[in-house]
């Protein structure tokens, strides 16, 4: 009996395998020369892409088989893809400018200031959130200007401009609720934190949609899932056990 896997991932990584497989063949980026690019297209200037294809074919059929090793390939195939752009996404961590710092710091400090013993702590990371949305020393980058001066590229991320505003206004009744005992200065404060990094993320991929096309996404997509399930999907003996 095969213990590598609990059963119902076995066919959720046959379908994240011919994923990323099928998405190879279609367009992942939207503008590239005289028209979008595949994953096929782009492999030819950098060869390591054509890993991408293989490995997702190699768990579609390791999994439909349920193979021992179906586990390995997945964490591969997962690594591959959603762990290589994990690791340039926070990799970009150290290249952070002080408006970042203090936009995405402020929140941590926020949601710190969860229980009411520490709801100073709001006031600090509220306004942390408010010097950084209103960043007045520096306007020339898009992360790095005022929220006044993001009026003009509203059109093109839409909703993440909207979340961005709702974190200035969170940012005020943060500071607010450090001023009461009540309990809706704990819901605040929550909303407020997580409101920030949900509008960063979404900000940041706003701006990636507006250069990967759905193949990417796809991708990106069945790797993740095959890594998540790498990592945290129970041996079948365990799920059994359990049972």
């Amino acid at each position: 009996m095969n213990n590598t896997l609990v059963k119902w991932a076995y066919p959720v990584l046959v379908a994240a395998g011919a994923v990323m497989a099928g998405a190879f063949f279609v367009d992942w980026i939207r503008d590239y020369g005289d028209g979008g690019a595949s994953g096929w297209a782009l492999a030819k200037d950098q060869h390591w892409l054509y890993l991408v294809p293989i490995s997702g074919l190699a768990l579609a059929v390791a999994a439909e088989k349920q193979s021992r090793y179906t586990r390995i390939i997945a964490l591969f195939a997962g690594l591959l893809v959603a762990g290589d752009f994990a690791y340039h996404l926070f990799g970009d961590v150290i290249h952070w400018n002080l408006q970042t710092w203090l936009l995405l710091g402020g929140a941590a400090v926020t949601l710190a200031g969860i229980s009411p013993e520490r709801r100073v702590l709001r006031a600090v990371g509220g306004g942390a959130v408010l010097l950084a949305l209103f960043a007045p020393w520096q306007r020339s980058a898009m992360f790095t200007v005022s929220v006044f001066d993001l009026s003009h590229i509203f059109s093109l991320l839409g909703v993440a401009m909207l979340l961005i505003l709702g974190s200035m206004v969170a940012a005020v009744v943060a500071i607010a609720s450090a001023f009461t005992t009540a309990p809706w200065g704990k819901t605040a404060a929550v909303v407020a934190g997580v409101l920030v990094f949900v509008s960063y993320f979404a900000m940041l991929l706003a701006i990636a949609n507006m250069f990967f096309d759905w193949g990417a996404w796809s991708t990106l997509g069945g790797s993740a899932v095959a890594l998540a399930i790498a990592a945290l999907a129970p041996a079948a003996r365990k799920a059994t056990a359990a049972a």
